[in-house]
């Protein structure tokens, strides 16, 4: 069995067969497009961030932290240093004062010992007194409050 098809029943036929070609290379195309926007602009991230892993952006801070915390050690020892380099200094500045200038001086003497050292709470309560203290002797009884009169 033969199928004869007409003319025009032929040329629809062909027709559709070049819309359905059409249709696939356009998809083909699509597809080659998509692929090929989407590798630049992975690239182009990747170019942004330097390339690196979440291991290694890991690693850095890793390491950062590790150098934060020798400063923070070495200032620590800078400052022990420090204060024990003060405290020989006024050691040997009240030694001599008290040697050379006896007659001079008062026999009173305080020892800088890390028992007596003045702490941040003492130098908030030091101030705190020393404002009220100079409040109180800025005010006489006969002067009115300012912002009165």
């Amino acid at each position: 069995m033969r199928t004869v098809y007409s003319h025009s029943r032929l040329n629809r036929i062909v027709a559709m067969s070049d819309l359905i070609t059409n249709i696939w290379v356009v998809a083909l195309i699509s597809v080659l497009l998509g692929v090929g926007l989407g590798v630049l602009i992975a690239r182009v991230f990747a170019r942004d961030s330097g390339g690196r892993t979440a291991a290694d952006v890991q690693a850095e801070l890793d390491q950062y932290k590790e150098e934060v915390g020798q400063h923070f050690t070495t200032t620590s020892e800078l400052f022990r240093d420090l204060t024990e380099k003060y405290r020989d200094v006024y050691n040997h500045l009240a030694s001599g004062a008290q040697s050379l200038g006896e007659d001079a001086m008062d026999q009173t003497r305080i020892e800088f010992t890390p028992s007596n050292a003045v702490t941040a709470e003492d130098s908030i309560d030091h101030t705190d007194q020393t404002e009220a203290a100079s409040t109180d002797t800025d005010r006489s009884g006969d002067d009115p409050p300012l912002g009165a009169g």
